[in-house]
C-alpha cells in the first residue's frame, strides 16, 4: 500500500501512464455524389491524461466555450499521425462533419469499455484468488 505522497505521484507520472495505443475505426458518410462511402482510419488513444485535461472534457474551456465534451474528448484523448503527433484543435473537432466526429468519438468509446472490462475481469481474479 502506498502512503507517501511522493511515492503515489511517482508511479502516477511511470511512462506507461503516459502511451497511446493505435487504434482503427470507420467512417461512412454520403459524398457529393450521393454515394455512401466507408474511410477506415487510424489514430492513436492516449492511454490516459493529466487530470487538468479530463476536467476541460467534462468542464468546458474558457477559450472554447462552444467546443462541447464529445469535441474535446476527440482533441484531448487522440493523436493522428504515424507515430501520434499530431493533435486536433477543439476547434477543428468542433468544425468537422458529425459524422466523422461519432466515428471519431467510437474509437474513444470502445477503447474505454475494452479497458473496463479488463480491469473487471483482473479485479475478479484476484477476488477469486483471495477465496
Amino acid at each position: 500500500m502506498i502512503t507517501n505522497l511522493n511515492d503515489l505521484l511517482a508511479k502516477a507520472s511511470s511512462p506507461a501512464q503516459s502511451q497511446m495505443v493505435k487504434r482503427t475505426g470507420e467512417w461512412t458518410y454520403e459524398d457529393a455524389s450521393g454515394n455512401i462511402v466507408t474511410e477506415t482510419f487510424e489514430v492513436w488513444v492516449m492511454k490516459d491524461i493529466p487530470f487538468a485535461a479530463q476536467e476541460r472534457i467534462y468542464l468546458g474551456d474558457e477559450e472554447f466555450p462552444d467546443a462541447g465534451s464529445m469535441c474535446r474528448g476527440i482533441s484531448e484523448r487522440l493523436r493522428f499521425g504515424e507515430n501520434g503527433q499530431q493533435k486536433m484543435s477543439y476547434q477543428q473537432a468542433a468544425e468537422m462533419p458529425a459524422s466523422l466526429a461519432t466515428a471519431l468519438f467510437m474509437v474513444i468509446t470502445d477503447y474505454n469499455t475494452e479497458q473496463r472490462k479488463k480491469l473487471e475481469a483482473q479485479k475478479s481474479g484476484a477476488d477469486q484468488a483471495k477465496e
